[in-house]
């Protein structure tokens, strides 16, 4: 399923007090999403990471927000009753 979701380029990186927020694809457990989402690792101020993120025609973005984001598999179970 396609998911609507907001997503921002790649040098956009959000920082927090905590550090580097990562895109939400990385966490996501979504077994039905089909939104065009691919694991690159990527430099985070010169560490190397793998996040899963959204990519079309070589346009790589982070997703910060969508609809069908589940983070955990209790919440996709209290979801389903």
């Amino acid at each position: 399923m396609n998911y609507e979701c907001q997503a921002v380029p790649l040098d956009k990186t959000i920082i927090n007090a905590n550090g580097h927020i990562k895109p939400l694809c990385t966490t996501c457990l979504a077994p039905d999403c089909t939104n065009p989402i691919k694991e690159c690792t990527i430099s985070v101020f010169g560490v190397p990471q793998k996040h899963r993120l959204w990519v079309i025609n070589n346009t790589f973005r982070q997703v910060v927000s969508c609809i069908g984001y589940i983070d955990s598999i209790i919440e996709q179970q209290d979801a389903d009753i």
